[in-house]
């Protein structure tokens, strides 16, 4: 990943996505010249001085890798930097240098920076995947939740229209079954009566009234 600022541009080694637009940086650039040299050194004099060179330049590297602020600059981009790994990966060049100064991985600390060693990437690595995979089975049992409410609240819109549709057909029953009684109770005998001076057929019906309700979706039928 390549992000390019007014101050130029930065590129870290690696960058982890975790759920929720946040990234872990990782460093692997931590200088291990002196440590080597130390192994390799055939007095005392000649490899603690390469040891304190060591212990030099890895502090200067944490504080370069502090003033980059790669915090502030991602952040600018709507992504979240949780800290930044500084990978030594020699575990003896990170011992080493812890021996000669106890207090270093809280300096580094204190910068938002992790010192680590091939070991304890793996386990921050392991801990890391586990921590996105219970990411996105809350996320997707939140999705799931999301779609139920939302599934339950169409059921609800869908009953109240249908509810509605059989009111109405309820208020024409009851206007036809009205009707239907007006014509059986004034129409219908005078019409007999016009028929039978004129000689015709009496036998005017209209159909039936309708007696069957219509039944009503209730809250317990879709629960």
């Amino acid at each position: 990943m390549n992000l390019e600022t007014n101050d130029g541009n930065f590129r870290p080694d690696c960058v982890i996505t975790i759920p929720g637009s946040r990234r872990l940086i990782v460093d692997s650039k931590a200088p291990i010249e002196s440590y080597l040299d130390a192994l390799k050194s055939i007095n005392e004099k000649e490899r603690e001085e390469s040891l304190a060179e060591h212990l030099k330049k890895v502090r200067s590297h944490i504080d370069q890798l502090s003033k980059k602020d790669y915090s502030s600059r991602f952040s600018s981009n709507e992504q979240v930097v949780d800290g930044v790994i500084l990978f030594i990966p020699v575990e003896g060049a990170l011992s080493m240098a812890l021996e000669r100064d106890p207090d270093l991985l809280e300096y580094a600390f204190s910068k938002n920076i992790v010192l680590t060693f091939p070991t304890s990437l793996l386990a921050i690595l392991k801990g890391l995947a586990m921590t996105i995979q219970q990411a996105e089975i809350t996320k997707n049992i939140d999705e799931i939740q999301i779609n139920a409410a939302e599934l339950y609240k169409r059921f609800s819109r869908f009953t109240d229209r249908f509810n509605s549709i059989g009111t109405n057909i309820t208020r024409l029953n009851k206007s036809f079954n009205d009707a239907v009684g007006t014509y059986e109770r004034s129409l219908l005998p005078q019409g007999r009566r016009f028929a039978e001076m004129v000689g015709q057929n009496s036998d005017l019906r209209l159909s039936d009234g309708i007696e069957s309700s219509v039944r009503e979706i209730k809250d317990q039928d879709i629960k």
